[in-house]
Order: structure tokens, then C-alpha cells, then sequence
């Protein structure tokens, strides 16, 4: 029986409704002995122009596929699955350093989109991730802009940083990394920030260290166009 390498954590979303804004579509190569993952994030309007931009901002994360952005889901896919399997063949996988995407889903309600995108690296312990959030009612991209009062919240951030004993710099750029942490009913429950170490560089990549706020410690903060969306069931 084969051994079976799964990258990544399974697909999770902390949303409690039944439909969803996406999908992960996900196929699988064996190498040697190993099944390797591959997969790919689906929106449910494939087809619509905001869906479409969005899917350019999340495959513009690593640089993997360039030249396949405008593509469907199924054939960025396909894509990555002919890509490695040609790598494979010509025995140059490890000196390509092919990265394997995983995406999560964290939270999809009222519009609001929320996904982290991973990346492993062959045959090195390279790994990285990004945090993304959209307002699919608009098609635009969220980021910090949840936030209001940016310069404080940073700086409280940067508080919480501090009995960690981590010596990291952190700008407003760093709230646009982030997890909405929802509650039983889908109502928001928290928000948890990623702050990425940039002056410690190590052989597995940027150490990204975690800030929680609870619901009651980021109501302030957030901004008021987002408000109900994220407090009312």
C-alpha cells in the first residue's frame, strides 16, 4: 500500500452554513512510493468578472503557473498535475523546487470571503503563507480595510507581540494578514492576526507568529461597513 503525503491541514471552514463561496478541487501524483497533493481553490460563480479578479490576486501569491492565471480551476489544475509529472520524468522535480499550493477555507459568510494560501516546497522545509479576505458582493479584495484606527491597532498588536519575546517590526501592512474565527452561529467570535518575522530568515522560511483578538477586543476596530455583516446572525 502506498503512503500518502498529504502537505498541508485538511480543508476546514469555521462556518456553519451549508453553501459556500468555494470549493477545493484536489487531484493527486505519485512519486515513487508517495502520493503527492495537488489542489486548487473554486468559486461557486466561476464565470463572473469579480471571481475572476480574484482568482488573479490569490495565483499572483507564489508565482506558481504565471502564465496560467486566466485559466479555469480545472485546468490550472490539470496544469500543475502535467507540470510535476513532466518534472518527474525528467528527473529535475528537486532542482525545480516545484511548491505544492493548499488552500483553507476559514470563513465564508455574508459575503465575506476569508482563505489562507499555503506553499511547500520539494525536497527543501521552505514553507510560507498568505491570508486573503473579499467582499464578494463587490469583488474587491478586504484586507486591513476591515480595520479602522490602524496606527492603534498595529501598535496593540505589536503589545501583544511583546511578552512573546519576538523582536519583530510590524506596519498597518501586517493587519491585512488574518483569520476571522467564527463563532457556533456564524457571527464573529475573533480575529486572529499572522505576523510575519521578516528580520529572522531560517532554512524553513519566515516564522509567522500569532495575535489573537477576541470578538469583544476587535469591535472597536472594526470597520463600520463590516460591522453587521460579521456581529448580526
Amino acid at each position: 500500500m502506498h503512503k500518502i503525503l498529504i502537505l498541508a491541514l485538511a480543508l476546514s471552514c469555521n462556518n456553519t452554513r451549508a453553501q459556500t463561496a468555494a470549493i477545493i478541487l484536489k487531484d493527486s501524483l505519485l512519486i515513487e512510493d508517495t502520493y503527492y497533493v495537488l489542489e486548487e481553490v473554486q468559486l461557486k460563480e466561476e464565470e463572473d468578472t469579480a471571481s475572476i479578479d480574484i482568482y488573479r490576486k490569490i495565483r499572483n501569491t507564489y508565482g506558481i503557473l504565471n502564465n496560467l492565471i486566466p485559466a479555469s480551476p480545472k485546468e490550472r489544475l490539470q496544469a500543475k498535475k502535467d507540470t510535476l509529472a513532466a518534472l518527474v520524468a525528467d528527473n529535475a522535480l528537486k532542482e525545480a523546487g516545484y511548491g505544492f499550493e493548499h488552500y483553507e477555507l476559514l470563513y465564508d459568510r455574508k459575503g465575506i470571503w476569508n482563505l489562507s494560501v499555503a506553499i511547500q516546497s520539494y525536497g527543501s522545509p521552505f514553507e510560507a503563507k498568505r491570508y486573503f479576505c473579499f467582499d464578494l458582493v463587490s469583488g474587491k479584495e478586504i484586507g486591513k480595510s476591515l480595520f479602522m484606527h490602524q496606527s492603534r491597532l498595529t501598535k496593540e498588536v505589536a503589545a501583544r507581540l511583546a511578552p512573546q519575546e519576538k523582536n519583530i517590526t510590524i506596519t498597518t501592512e501586517d493587519l491585512s494578514e488574518f483569520e476571522i474565527i467564527g463563532g457556533h452561529n456564524g457571527t464573529l467570535k475573533g480575529v486572529q492576526f499572522s505576523v510575519t518575522d521578516r528580520q529572522h530568515y531560517r532554512n524553513s522560511g519566515y516564522e509567522m507568529v500569532e495575535v489573537y483578538f477576541s470578538r469583544a477586543e476587535i469591535m472597536p476596530y472594526l470597520a463600520p461597513e463590516y460591522q453587521k455583516r460579521l456581529l448580526i446572525p
